[in-house]
């Protein structure tokens, strides 16, 4: 039985390093570094919640097609249970190219693919029973089921005692508070980057965002900043948790390790601002190495790296 479900888009990662800009129409720009990775926000918050030794289960929905079977067969091999992913003959396997700036920065070019297709009805109520965390995992990045359907299946979560949790992607489709206000009614712990905070409330600083969600029935709210740590505010408390100093490779998927670091620390007991300093370490060891979670390492490496920068003086 797993501990958590994650609801999540399902992606095909294309990592491409250095690029630098496009190349002229016609021309020809050479990379040192091509590969093809499972990513997506759902995907890569479950792979790093493998990796810290939580028993995790994924929910989303690829393509029949060869980039389906390799996202799929990678979880797997990753220690994800992916008996719950679905196949549609509809779509491809949504596909991300991501372009990789020197400086450890990245760029995207996304087609949504099978994602949207991904609707409520393909979400068994069975498979909300006897996990401890639902998390949510790229909301607006699965069209036909963000907003009130997905409010839906996190009040069925909420009704069987489960702790529920939601991380959310850029809204390209500027729906923002429109899609997201029915979830928060029934959520526990929200943690948008504080570019998506920005754009959620209208507010700027991280004391005034986190104000404006504590007006919903939250237990806490953790916002992600990047190379600033994160900014948490739960009960009459807030405190600004510092990042750990490493060297940048690749950012992609630093959000979503970051995620399943403060998953794990919630199911461990931790209080927020523990869970996110540990959510801070793995979304730093995430970027030490190119693609999602290759650099996630296990609870036990992560702990150390934790004490290791603590005894350096680092933050």
């Amino acid at each position: 039985m797993p501990e958590v479900l994650v609801i999540g888009n399902m992606v095909a990662d294309l990592l491409a390093k250095p690029v630098e800009g496009m190349p002229p129409r016609g021309g020809v720009q050479v990379v040192h570094h091509l590969e093809i990775q499972s990513g997506g926000c759902g995907t890569n918050t479950a792979n790093a919640l493998a990796r810290l030794g939580v028993q995790v289960a994924i929910v989303g929905m690829v393509g029949r097609d060869p980039l389906g079977d390799f996202v799929i067969e990678d979880m797997r091999s990753k220690g994800v249970d992916v008996s719950a992913v679905l196949r549609t003959q509809n779509a491809l396997t949504a596909t991300t190219f991501v372009a990789i700036h020197a400086d450890g920065e990245r760029s995207f070019f996304h087609h949504y693919g099978a994602n949207a297709h991904f609707t409520k009805a393909d979400i068994e109520d069975r498979l909300l029973d006897g996990v401890k965390v639902v998390h949510v995992g790229g909301f607006f990045s699965m069209p036909a089921l963000d907003g009130a359907p997905m409010a839906e299946v996190l009040q069925a979560a909420k009704a069987r005692g489960v702790i529920t949790t939601l991380d959310t992607a850029y809204d390209t489709r500027g729906r923002w508070m429109a899609a997201l206000e029915p979830c928060l009614l029934h959520l526990d712990y929200f943690m948008p980057s504080l570019q998506e905070a920005r754009a959620l409330s209208g507010m700027q600083s991280e004391r005034a965002i986190a104000g404006f969600f504590m007006n919903y029935p939250l237990k806490a709210v953790v916002i992600k900043m990047g190379e600033e740590g994160c900014y948490v505010r739960w009960d009459e408390r807030e405190q600004h948790v510092p990042a750990f100093r490493v060297e940048r490779v690749d950012a992609t998927g630093a959000g979503d390790a970051f995620a399943a670091g403060f998953v794990a620390g919630i199911l461990k007991g931790a209080s927020p601002e523990e869970a996110g300093r540990l959510a801070n370490a793995v979304g730093a060891l995430a970027v030490t190495r190119v693609g999602a979670t290759a650099g996630v390492l296990d609870m036990q490496a992560t702990v150390e790296f934790m004490s290791e920068k603590q005894s350096c003086g680092a933050t």
